[in-house]
């Protein structure tokens, strides 16, 4: 697939297209309570029919994934 480099939060974050996704890493600090946590993060990004958009994101700390989020977008027409 094509790689592609962005400017992320706390490291260069590498996106890579494989088939119909996209993949993002990259690594970025969380504040929670008064304590910041530094978190790896694994995104998927697949484009839908309706120009709709989803991202699944993996949290990791220490190679474990900790949490997991799914966004759901839709361009406005």
């Amino acid at each position: 697939g094509n790689n592609a480099v962005a400017s992320g939060a706390n490291s260069t974050a590498t996106g890579r297209a494989e088939g119909s996704a996209v993949r993002w890493n990259y690594v970025m600090d969380l504040p929670v309570d008064g304590t910041t946590y530094r978190i790896r993060f694994d995104d998927w990004m697949w484009v839908m029919n309706d120009d709709v958009l989803i991202n699944r994101s993996y949290l990791k700390k220490f190679g474990i994934t900790v949490s997991e989020l799914t966004i759901f977008m839709q361009k406005q027409k």
